[in-house]
């Protein structure tokens, strides 16, 4: 499973990817429109790295909006938000 993370800025979601794309993986992709039209950019991390990557959050004072667990069946994509 993977997890998309959406923000409220270009600019936040640009300074998060910077601040972890040296220690875990993650991807900066288009926000689906299915989630969000709010910034046009999210991260997409696996589940292995999402306990890390919000702890890097918290500790470098980042901001995100909302994070999403994304599943594939039958060639579809599905978003669910989680709290």
């Amino acid at each position: 499973m993977n997890y998309v993370i959406t923000f409220e800025s270009s600019h936040h979601a640009i300074k998060a990817e910077r601040k972890f794309m040296k220690s875990h993986k993650t991807d900066l992709i288009p926000t689906p429109r299915e989630i969000s039209s709010e910034c046009g950019f999210s991260l997409k991390i696996s589940e292995t790295e999402l306990t890390s990557i919000l702890e890097l959050f918290i500790e470098n004072s980042l901001k995100y909006a909302k994070i999403y667990s994304l599943t594939v069946q039958e060639g579809e994509k599905r978003y669910e938000e989680n709290n």
